[in-house]
């Protein structure tokens, strides 16, 4: 769904401009913000969760 709603953007954007300049910028820009939240992502590690023993009776 995003490449083909992409590549009709930018058909779309050649048409009423004339060139793809603006599809660039704005892919580029949406390249820039997609990087950036995965830096703002915090690095989680996954833990075994504790083996319970059996309680002496």
């Amino acid at each position: 769904m995003g490449a083909a709603t992409a590549a009709l953007s930018a058909g779309a954007i050649r048409t009423g401009t004339g060139t793809y300049d603006l599809a660039f910028w704005i892919t580029g820009g949406l390249c820039v913000l997609a990087g950036m939240s995965f830096l703002t992502l915090g690095r989680t590690t996954f833990k075994a969760p504790p083996v319970l023993q059996p309680a002496l009776s």
